[in-house]
């Protein structure tokens, strides 16, 4: 069995503030060493509750477990460049999506481009508003995503957008399509099938949850 790491590290980032503390330590006398993280449930590898967008929506403790672990299929997007806009056609061209599937879009962008630069986040490819109605049609149950997906998130570091310039959140996510959040090291599952899991912390009543995103080769 060989286990591939999927997850973003956490660690100071300038587009998350993350904080990770140390409450008790050894060197001032404490039996244990222990720490407090203070940081978003939208940071980092994480994943997206319907609440996040959808006003009474679940939150993530009803995401069940078996909507974001099992057999996902790998779609290859890697030929998408800097601000690429991928739409339906490239998705279509790059596999079958089919009702029920968990999906994983592989841009590779983190091969690329340093994800803890400005560059990475500002500069990405994403997905269209078509392309967004496309999965939307196919109603997968979860989709993975290793880029920045919507164009706008690069705006979020000057302005706050409406919802519906998210065309993934607004479209995916009402249609209960739960999303996977800045996956890093797609590149490393070998073929076009995986046993994948990125299991949320169990927070009552969060919007999202960060998520440590793994994919497992038997």
């Amino acid at each position: 069995m060989r286990i591939i790491d999927l997850t973003m590290p956490v660690a100071p980032h300038w587009r998350f503030p993350v904080a990770l503390e140390q409450v008790q330590s050894h060197e001032r006398g404490d039996i244990f060493q222990a720490s407090k993280l203070t940081l978003s449930v939208h940071g980092f590898t994480h994943v997206d509750a319907p609440r996040h967008c959808v006003p009474g929506g679940p939150t993530i403790e009803a995401v069940p477990l078996e909507t974001v672990c099992g057999q996902a299929k790998v779609l290859d997007l890697s030929h998408a460049g800097p601000n690429h806009a991928i739409g339906p056609d490239e998705l279509a061209a790059a596999g079958e999506v089919q009702a029920g599937d968990l999906i994983l879009l592989r841009s590779a962008w983190e091969r690329r481009t340093d994800y803890t630069t400005r560059d990475f986040w500002l500069q990405a490819p994403y997905l269209t508003r078509e392309a967004a109605e496309w999965l939307a049609e196919r109603r997968p149950r979860a989709i993975g995503f290793d880029f920045p997906q919507d164009y706008v998130i690069r705006e979020l570091v000057n302005r706050q957008p409406a919802l519906d310039e998210f065309p993934t959140h607004a479209l995916l996510l009402a249609r209960g399509v739960i999303l996977i959040e800045y996956l890093v090291n797609l590149s490393a599952i070998p073929g076009p099938t995986t046993l994948f899991m990125a299991a949320p912390l169990k927070v009552p009543g969060s919007d999202g949850g960060p998520a440590r995103a793994v994919a497992i080769e038997l």
